[in-house]
């Protein structure tokens, strides 16, 4: 409950994120119920879901914030909060799954993404499910330096980023449940 009330009222501090992660976790337990993962498994990508930016408590707001597309240094910034957000809750032995799903969901399946340069199997499956469900999410959200993509658009964008960003199962998962309206919540703002 406590950690719920934190991602409310991170979220509550930038109107573009509001929800943000309510939609990832709807989507990404969708796309793993698809899967048919495990109820166990489900529970935590659920959790890890609703959690995944907690980190951002130590990103500057100013860069949270800002207008215009973030410059090399303020990416670099904003891409400690899987850090951040895995200090915060690696001493919760319960959300241990979900921690490690967490520290991989900025990761590609390429190898390009990070923290850690995983690539392909290495990162787990949770971790690829997450990484899908905020791809998405972000695509259908306006930010100040870009507009949503409709859901046609997004799905096409989905599609095109299979093998290289997202794997190619959860990508077919993920634009399977979009296009099926499997999905728990609704995902335009």
């Amino acid at each position: 409950s406590a950690l719920e009330a934190l991602v409310i009222a991170l979220e509550a501090k930038d109107p573009h994120m509001r929800g943000h992660s309510a939609q990832v976790s709807s989507l990404a337990t969708s796309v793993a119920t698809h899967l048919g993962l495990p109820d166990e498994d489900i529970e935590h990508i659920r959790m890890a879901g609703r959690l995944h930016d907690i980190g951002n408590i130590g990103v500057c707001e100013e860069v949270l914030n800002q207008k215009q597309a973030l410059t090399h240094d303020q990416y670099d910034h904003v891409k400690r909060h899987v850090l951040i957000g895995v200090e915060i809750l690696q001493p919760l032995v319960t959300l241990k799954p979900a921690v490690e799903f967490i520290r991989g969901h900025h990761e590609h399946w390429d190898g390009s993404g990070y923290l850690d340069g995983l690539r392909h199997e290495q990162i787990p499956m949770g971790a690829q499910i997450l990484a899908g469900a905020e791809v998405f999410c972000a695509m259908t959200r306006s930010r100040p330096y870009r507009e949503a993509l409709d859901l046609d658009a997004a799905v096409t964008r989905a599609r095109t980023l299979s093998g290289t960003v997202l794997a190619p199962d959860v990508a077919t998962a993920l634009v399977t449940v979009v296009e099926r309206h499997e999905v728990l919540t609704f995902l335009v703002d």
